[in-house]
């Protein structure tokens, strides 16, 4: 036996170490060994314990009507939120099912039924499981063998990650080994060296030789150097000369190894590192919920529709995992996002307090606002809820209703006898003269040599008055300015109007119901936006 291996002989206290070093190295990483990372731990548990939390609600669906009632009575709903049957309360179950699905790639519950009805929900580790499975890669068919037993398919609720067969998932150990073993090394070399006491290692080089007296004390002397509970001391005597052969934690950089380790296994499970540390903000922790925790939720949700529901139920009933209060924002950003609700009329107070779990008031109506017009497509009806009036469009235009008033425009042809407007021309502009036309004066008239008269005419302006105040301050008030235009338009589209005297006259803006006063002016009594 030779100097070093008398020195350095291997006993069972050295398999870390060598693990540690690489001298024996680990081929796949079990489930044990991956929850010993921190950060594996950790997203398995974050992902498992929020999605166990949740409640699980049963809906009936009416596509006639595209609506959704939700149905409190069922047992299935007692045994999933409840009381399982099993050993497990139905968080445990849920949480063990998602644990499996995560790091063995498929978690199962038996269903336990009398005829038709479920009586209990009972949970089974997925290492207890075989699937065999035939050869045909279309027609596939299963069968599930526990404890010699052997069941359907239908008799559990399978979830199953990155499936190829529905019996048996593919995990994330087996998706991702380097990476998980790398990380478990990082481990075991941190604890190796904390059992050394931090000192480095290495050898001890002589060039004389040295008895078995010399060598013991070497070997207690070294093995006293190498333990944390000792005082960490040697004395090289005269020829013996230590030589390091490995490198401290600093210099080999395993903190900032360890870092990156936990971003990127974070990034396996679709969750950010901030939200396992918890300085997550709200954007951080809800996107991280829609990329981790939601789409385990739905493969939750098809599971249990696919498992427990009856065939006859598949087309109108339906399991859902209550994400609503999950993906809650803060206190401040729902309230401003209801405010913007209630302000655009589709959130009513009653139904926000419902979502805040509050009493409700008892307010059993729709808020609108004045300024609200209402138009029903299938009937092309219009109401307007500040006049209290009816409307009806069809090809001839804006035509009143039956009920209420309000003003109405139907355009005709001009000209006497056709019952339109005379100053209104087929164009749709408004003239000075009836008929459409546009008023003249004669400046001269020539006699020409063949005897034939020639009439020279100049267009008159259009007439002009000047504002003038509202005298009378019933109905819609103006200014001034915009009275006295309003007059004038009046005047010229209604040229023999009298005392009471209605008519519809126009502006840039807006539509005006006006009749005439006995002071030569007007009262406008309604007023309606152009559109």
């Amino acid at each position: 036996m030779g100097l070093f291996d008398k020195i350095f002989r291997r006993d069972t206290e050295g398999t870390d170490i060598e693990v540690a070093f690489g001298l024996k190295q680990i081929s796949n990483i079990t489930r044990e060994q991956a929850l010993e990372i921190p950060a594996v731990s950790a997203a398995v548990n974050f992902i498992a314990g929020t999605i166990a939390s949740l409640p699980i609600r049963l809906y009936n669906s009416n596509d006639e009507v595209q609506t959704a009632a939700e149905i409190t009575e069922d047992n299935r709903l007692y045994l999933l939120n409840e009381e399982s049957g099993d050993t497990l309360n139905p968080t445990e179950i849920k949480r063990a099912v998602i644990r499996d699905m995560l790091l063995d790639g498929t978690g199962y519950m038996h269903i336990e039924r009398s005829g038709n009805e479920v009586s209990a929900l009972r949970y089974v580790r997925d290492s207890a499981v075989s699937v065999e499975k035939n050869s045909d890669a279309i027609y596939k068919t299963l069968r599930m063998l526990v404890d010699g037993r052997v069941y359907n398919p239908w008799d559990f609720v399978i979830l199953s990650r990155n499936s190829v067969d529905g019996g048996k998932g593919v995990s994330i150990l087996a998706e991702n080994p380097t990476l998980l073993t790398s990380s478990y090394m990082l481990l075991q070399l941190e604890k190796a060296m904390s059992r050394r006491g931090g000192n480095k290692k290495g050898f001890l080089r002589t060039e004389q030789r040295v008895d078995d007296k010399a060598l013991q004390k070497i070997r207690e002397a070294w093995k006293k150097l190498y333990s944390n509970n000792g005082d960490g001391m040697m004395i090289l005597q005269n020829g013996l000369d230590f030589k390091e052969s490995s490198s401290t934690a600093v210099e080999m950089q395993l903190n900032q190894n360890k870092v990156t380790n936990a971003e990127q296994i974070a990034m396996l499970f679709g969750l950010s590192s901030d939200v396992l540390s918890g300085r997550a903000d709200d954007r951080t922790y809800i996107n991280s919920i829609r990329t981790a925790v939601l789409p385990v939720v739905s493969a939750f949700e098809m599971a249990l529709n696919r498992a427990l529901l009856l065939e006859k139920e598949k087309h109108s009933k339906y399991f859902i995992i209550d994400t609503s209060e999950l993906l809650k924002a803060d206190i401040l950003t729902r309230y401003q996002a209801y405010q913007i609700g209630l302000a655009a009329n589709f959130l009513q107070p009653d139904e926000i307090r419902f979502k805040e779990n509050l009493a409700p008031l008892g307010l059993d109506f729709i808020k609108l606002g004045l300024n609200d017009v209402l138009y029903d497509p299938k009937t092309k009806q219009i109401y307007t809820p500040n006049t209290d009036s009816h409307a009806k469009i069809d090809d001839a235009g804006l035509q009143s209703g039956d009920e209420g008033d309000i003003i109405t425009e139907k355009r005709q042809k001009s000209g006497k006898g056709r019952g339109g407007n005379p100053y209104h021309a087929a164009n749709g502009k408004f003239t000075n003269a009836p008929g459409g036309k546009t008023r003249e004066k004669i400046k001269e008239i020539k006699v020409n040599d063949d005897g034939t008269v020639t009439t020279v005419s100049e267009v008159l302006p259009k007439t002009k008055y000047a504002p003038s105040p509202q005298r009378n301050h019933k109905g819609i008030q103006v200014n001034q300015n915009r009275y006295g235009k309003l007059c004038s338009a009046f005047k010229e589209r209604y040229p023999n109007a009298t005392k009471g005297s209605k008519g519809v006259i126009y502006d840039d803006k807006y539509a005006y119901k006006a009749e005439a006063d006995d002071k030569g002016g007007i009262i406008i009594t309604h007023k309606r936006i152009l559109k």
